[in-house]
Order: C-alpha cells, then structure tokens, then sequence
C-alpha cells in the first residue's frame, strides 16, 4: 500500500522491537495531538462566534462564519499537501524514517531530519507570529470596545482572522489525524504479522 523499500543488498533487516513500537507511539502521539487541534479549532469557532455578535451582531458572526469556513477549507488543503510530502518521503526513503524516528518526537521532526532540514528555531519562529498577530488582535478588540462608532470597521479584520485561524486548525487538524491513524493501523498489521522490520519490508 505505502510503497515501503526493500532493505538494501547486503543489508539484514533488524527486527522490529524498540523502533517500530517507538515509530507507532509517535504516529499515535501525533493522532491524538491532530484530534486535539480539532477540538480547539470547533472552540475557538464558537468562542469567537460569540464574540463577533457582540462587537458587530448578525453580520459580524456572518462575516466569522465565512472566515471559518475558508479557513477550514485552507486547513483541509494544506494538510493534504503534508500527507503527500510524507508519502513521497516514506515510499522513497522507509529505512531513513526508521533510523531517524529513533530519537524523533513527531513525523514532522522524522521528515525533516530524513531531507536534512533544521527544526529547532520552529517553536519559537510559530510562538513570535502568534504573539504579534493576538497583540494586533488585542490593540484592534480595545480599539473596537472603545470607539462604538467605528467599533465595525476594526471589528472586522479581528473576526476574520479569528475565523481563519479557528477553521485552519480544525482542518488541519481533521485531515491529518485521519491520515495519522490510518498509516499507523497499517504499520501495526504489518508489524505484527512479521511484514515489516525496522530498515525495510521483510
């Protein structure tokens, strides 16, 4: 189904043991933190929702809902451009994945270490665009609170953005936790039928 290598001449295929059940708990790990992003992008959806009516009513939660829905259309896209970049990545280079996964904490951090690409800077680069986008959200919301004739105008940009981020995250989230579960199921079966070792297809 995935494609997997055959383990190289001359190379003996090691038993699955520590490596492949470390592979299937970050699969599952990141299964359950792609369902939690789900469940925070349905929230944040209805908390903003919210907000939008009483900063700017029916067409404030009309302008949030659209929000919601191209951001979930966004999320939904982007995730599957993820899922064929692994893919890819998995079919052409299965014995790199396992080596890698060793000391990897998710499929994000294995694909990046297989196609040498640096991670460390990336928590704090997502932390630095989310801490200067909810600043400007919270000088636009003061704004909007304080001035109620142009309460509107301010309230808008902050909506939207609200939305985008809200359905982006549940998109996301949605797409590739179904991916997550479905490639771990099949990992497990051929682990567990002796199909799979750690560097290859047996």
């Amino acid at each position: 189904m995935w494609g997997l290598q055959e383990p190289a001449n001359g190379a003996s295929p090691v038993p699955s043991g520590e490596v492949a059940s470390h592979f299937l708990h970050v699969l599952g790990s990141d299964q359950r933190a792609a369902g939690s992003r789900v469940v925070l992008g349905v929230l944040l959806a209805l908390l903003f929702g919210a907000l939008a009516v009483v900063l700017a009513g029916p067409l404030g939660l009309a302008a949030h809902a659209g929000a919601v829905l191209v951001g979930l259309l966004v999320g939904l896209v982007s995730a599957r451009g993820v899922v064929r970049r692994y893919e890819l990545s998995i079919k052409s280079t299965w014995s790199q994945w396992m080596r890698f996964a060793v000391a990897a904490e998710s499929v994000a951090e294995i694909h990046r270490k297989v196609h040498g690409r640096a991670g460390r800077n990336l928590p704090f680069l997502y932390a630095a665009i989310l801490f200067l986008a909810w600043g400007l959200e919270g000088t636009l919301l003061v704004l909007a609170f304080t001035s109620a004739a142009q309460s509107l105008p301010l309230a808008l940009p902050v909506l939207v953005l609200n939305g985008l981020v809200a359905g982006v995250l549940a998109g996301r989230g949605l797409a590739l936790g179904r991916w997550f579960r479905a490639f771990r199921a099949t990992v497990a079966e051929m682990v567990e039928n002796g199909e799979i070792g750690v560097w290859g297809v047996l």
